[in-house]
């Protein structure tokens, strides 16, 4: 029907921080057998194939663990107006005289 374009925040999916944290951990165990991979390459004299696997895996190596030290969700990465304390006592007269729902927000 009339369906709203934009799905409400809750709807958008996120990744949790342990999971980004996991995936870190995994690139950069990744890297490390490039990096294992390309020292036995160039120690087999293929020096080509060695460089590439070694600068492949030391780039993995840094991205996996700048991953996992420093994980950050989508939750984080929006910006949020803070929110001011409100408090329970009502202020004046107009808003003692509404409905309890009224006074909700």
């Amino acid at each position: 029907m009339n369906a709203s374009e934009k799905p409400s925040p809750s709807e958008t999916p996120s990744i949790s921080a342990e999971a980004f944290i996991g995936i870190g951990i995994t690139v950069a165990g990744l890297g490390v057998l490039f990096l294992l991979l390309g020292w036995a390459q160039h120690m087999r004299s293929v020096p080509t194939m060695g460089w590439i696997w070694l600068s492949l895996g030391a780039v993995l190596f840094v991205l996996g663990g700048l991953a996992a030290a420093f994980p950050r969700t989508m939750e984080h990465r929006r910006l949020r107006a803070p929110r001011a304390p409100q408090s329970p006592v009502p202020q004046d007269d107009a808003e003692r005289t509404r409905e309890p729902e009224e006074q909700l927000y």
